[in-house]
């Protein structure tokens, strides 16, 4: 890395994207994570799960089955996975 701008250009979704320099490539963006985000992201995980868990266990007032016939919980893995990709920045770089 051959320069870094002082000050970040842009927010990232889960960190600061910084204008960078290398001799051989020319104009790069460095993205740099949030300092303990991965933890947080990853208590939010549970605290979705077990919201999504509570959702999913409330009756119907009107029948036997459920209040919300909708698989919360599935959703809710399928929206961290998305984030925990991109909490990736390895994976990132190479697409």
């Amino acid at each position: 890395l051959d320069s870094l701008s002082p000050a970040p250009v842009a927010a990232a979704s889960v960190g600061q994207v910084y204008k960078g320099y290398l001799l051989d490539v020319g104009e790069v963006a460095i993205k740099v994570q949030r300092p303990g985000i991965r933890r947080m992201v990853e208590k939010d995980a549970a605290l979705l799960r077990s919201l999504a868990s509570f959702v999913e266990s409330i009756p119907s007032p009107s029948s036997s089955g459920r209040l919300v016939n909708t698989e919360v919980k599935s959703a809710v893995d399928e929206f961290m996975s998305r984030i925990f990709e991109e909490l990736d920045y390895r994976n990132e770089c190479m697409n």
